[in-house]
């Protein structure tokens, strides 16, 4: 029988729930174990939030620490994310040009009464392109 009481790791899947202490109101929270394995199966799936029993919502996970190592919350999960590549986009290049390219032309269509709207459409464009290459280099 597995220990319940073992601690995570970005490496290995927990076994049971971690209780965190909330830095500012100092109360412990339990965090289940389906939440903890999900967010190291899945980092890229989850925010940067965790629910405080003792302020009744939802704080930032960098206020946090793991009652039994005392390490941050966040920085434990930013861990487990770097361990993991990020899922591939859903959205389309398609749509990132299309989208730009459509409204900077209604855009331009509508600013100059007709005449800007080829100008709209390449400024969308050129805006499309930069959105494609910033999530080429990663970000989101």
């Amino acid at each position: 029988m597995p220990d319940e009481s073992s601690p995570a790791s970005p490496t290995t899947s927990p076994t049971g729930p971690r209780t965190f202490v909330h830095d500012l109101c100092r109360a412990p929270t339990e965090m289940p174990a389906d939440q903890v394995r999900g967010r190291l199966e899945n980092p890229h799936g989850y925010n940067d939030w965790v629910y405080c029993a003792k302020c009744d919502g939802y704080v930032a996970r960098r206020e946090c620490r793991w009652q039994d190592t005392g390490e941050n919350l966040a920085e434990f999960f930013d861990r487990a994310k770097t361990a993991v590549p990020p899922p591939p986009s859903t959205v389309g290049s398609a749509l990132v040009l299309a989208v730009p390219i459509i409204l900077g032309g209604a855009v331009g269509y509508v600013w100059s009464g007709g005449t800007g709207a080829l100008w709209g459409a390449v400024a969308g464009l050129v805006l499309g392109a930069i959105v494609l290459g910033l999530r080429s280099l990663g970000l989101r």
